[in-house]
């Protein structure tokens, strides 16, 4: 390798900073609403439950998802190595997730795919049942909020 050649490798500051931006951005990006914590019980099983409504588009256009009639829930087919890479929790992690969530009754595991691939079963409507009920009490405060309130204004007419 000629010196010039040489001259032209960047230093460890620059290289650390090429390295940083590459694995910060590099990399999906994991968002999960608030909301999902409450409805599985832990930040772990939310994040996998988030994996898989995000992927469900993905897993249906592949074959390896199907929902049932009416939508009341989701077949998939998902390997714990795809749900590492992408969530980066690991394989104990996810089935300790999946134990939780199948508890809850929003999960369960059915059988397999092909080779190391679970098949799983996502409940969406008790998915559903379980988001209502944790917004009851947020929709009875709105209820009594907006009943507040046109008694005010029906006083004010007066």
């Amino acid at each position: 390798m000629s010196s010039q050649a040489l001259s032209a490798i960047p230093g460890d500051q620059a290289l650390f900073s090429e390295a940083l931006l590459l694995t910060l951005f590099g990399q999906d990006t994991i968002n999960v609403n608030r909301a999902m914590v409450d409805i599985t019980g832990n930040v772990l099983s939310a994040i996998w439950l988030t994996h898989v409504l995000d992927q469900m588009p993905v897993l249906k256009r592949e074959g390896r998802g199907w929902a049932h009639p009416g939508n009341t829930a989701f077949t998939f087919d998902m390997t714990g190595q795809e749900c590492e890479q992408t969530t980066g929790i690991t394989r104990a992690q996810q089935a300790t997730c999946r134990k939780q969530l199948a508890q809850a009754g929003l999960i369960s595991e059915g059988g397999s795919g092909r080779g190391k691939t679970v098949r799983y079963t996502l409940h969406l409507d008790r998915l559903t049942a379980r988001i209502k009920e944790i917004t009851a009490p947020m929709q009875a405060a709105l209820k009594q909020s907006y009943a507040a309130d046109r008694n005010v204004r029906g006083v004010a007419r007066k």
